[in-house]
């Protein structure tokens, strides 16, 4: 869940959930006020060595609910948001008890997409029906033997109806395209191997652009690359672009692209690294912005983003 506070910073909160309203013109952007309307911090048993920091994943909200994912904690919390000032915890989705992490978590509709982090329960996602979130409903899966997909994954989205997946790994290359339609009888598309040196962290989709960030390996700088998937049921993604962001003096430091985000508009695309640092967590830093395919343009200001684990 992202929030724009100002023209030079940004936050990601994936620890406790935060509801907040946000209200000003943007000539007083600057000004803007933010007020918390309430705050929820579910309970839960943590193991790891990062267990104070790495409580929580992400989360994602569509209409009246959000759903969490979890890192030292295990499962899903999917909230009720109803009424804005007492968010609560609907019920909290568990099939592994301490023993599954479901890094990701997307809501669409009533229907939400857990994936899971742990690639040794090759569990994949989870497609529940949300419609009633005190009591959700398995639907289906999509795991290396249903739906071709990953054991385990590290980034997806939904885009219509196809799952697009990352791997939980840090060698993986591969985008997956599954036809989730029909969440009991997901049908694997394709596999997209991109040419990035290292992995593949994260996608999105604008209309009919993904956008994949590279990773990179060693001293070799992670890519962007913009593809066309107008056509992905009978034709191969085209690769439009990719350009690598050389800002950063160190290389070993700042070669990995961690995501991007492109404008509502298409003009604009901003790219941010990932980057170790300030007691264990992940700050990624925004490098600036591309327009178009490969022109770049700099940002007078430096902008960030919180990021609540690293890695993630």
């Amino acid at each position: 869940m992202t929030f724009r506070i100002g023209t030079t910073r940004q936050f990601r909160f994936l620890l406790p959930v935060l509801l907040v309203v946000i209200s000003g013109s943007a000539a007083g952007i600057l000004a803007q006020k933010v007020r918390l309307r309430s705050h929820v911090d579910p309970q839960c048993a943590v193991s790891g060595p990062n267990q104070l920091v790495w409580k929580f994943a992400d989360i994602g909200g569509d209409g009246n609910i959000a759903v969490q994912g979890s890192t030292s904690c295990s499962g899903v919390f999917i909230y009720d948001l109803s009424d804005p000032d007492n968010i609560v915890l609907a019920s909290h989705f568990d099939p592994g008890p301490g023993r599954v992490r479901f890094t990701e978590a997307v809501v669409k509709g009533n229907r939400g997409y857990f994936g899971t982090g742990t690639n040794s329960t090759a569990m994949g996602v989870m497609i529940m029906d949300l419609t009633d979130p005190y009591n959700p409903v398995h639907l289906g899966s999509v795991t290396p033997t249903i739906g071709n997909g990953f054991p385990a994954v590290h980034e997806m989205e939904v885009w219509g109806n196809y799952l697009v997946e990352c791997a939980q790994s840090g060698t993986n290359k591969i985008i997956k395209f599954i036809n989730v339609s029909d969440p009991a009888n997901p049908v694997f598309v394709r596999d997209l191997l991109t040419p990035e040196a290292g992995y593949v962290h994260a996608t999105h989709i604008r209309g009919n652009r993904l956008f994949a960030s590279g990773f990179g390996s060693g001293q070799v700088r992670g890519k962007t690359y913009i593809y066309d998937v107008s056509n992905i049921e009978t034709q191969a993604p085209v690769l439009l672009a990719s350009f690598i962001d050389v800002s950063g003096s160190n290389v070993a430091n700042d070669q990995q692209i961690h995501s991007s985000w492109s404008s509502e508009d298409g003009n604009y695309l901003y790219v941010g690294r990932e980057q170790i640092a300030f007691n264990g967590q992940s700050f990624t830093q925004n490098s600036g912005e591309v327009r178009g395919k490969q022109d770049k343009r700099r940002d007078a200001a430096t902008k960030w983003f919180f990021a609540a684990q690293p890695g993630c």
